[in-house]
Formats: structure tokens, C-alpha cells, sequence
């Protein structure tokens, strides 16, 4: 488990800094709260908003065809 956890960390660490030299890491800041740095955070933040928008979550398009819980065809 530990090992798991230091990989994941690293790769988030890995994609962030990428979106850190392309200016796409966003800092979060609240009222009661100021920083000036990107936290762990931010930076898993960042790496999910910039995997939900790739090529890697994509959606269905709307002439997909999907199966219903019953089984039978049909196109959405």
C-alpha cells in the first residue's frame, strides 16, 4: 500500500509541475485563507480537471448505441 501511494503521488507531482510550466496550475484560495503556494491539493485538482478534459475521460457522442438494463438495442 505504501509503495502504491508513493507512485501515485509522484505521478500526480509529475503531471502538475508539467501544468505548472504551462501555466495551468491554479492556486485555490479562500477568504479566511491565503497562500501563496500550490498545495497537493490544488496540484490533484489540477491533474483531474486536465484528465477529465483530454483524451483519457472522454464521453459518449450522440448516435452511440447503448443497451438498456433489459438487454435490447437502442441509440440515444
Amino acid at each position: 500500500m505504501e509503495r502504491t501511494t508513493a507512485v501515485s503521488a509522484e505521478l500526480v507531482f509529475a503531471v502538475a509541475h508539467a501544468l505548472y510550466l504551462n501555466g495551468r496550475l491554479a492556486v485555490r484560495r479562500s477568504v479566511w485563507h491565503g497562500k501563496e503556494q500550490a498545495t497537493f491539493s490544488d496540484a490533484l485538482a489540477a491533474v483531474r480537471q486536465h484528465l477529465r478534459e483530454g483524451e483519457y475521460f472522454s464521453t459518449s457522442t450522440p448516435d452511440t448505441e447503448w443497451v438498456n438494463s433489459f438487454g435490447s438495442i437502442g441509440s440515444a
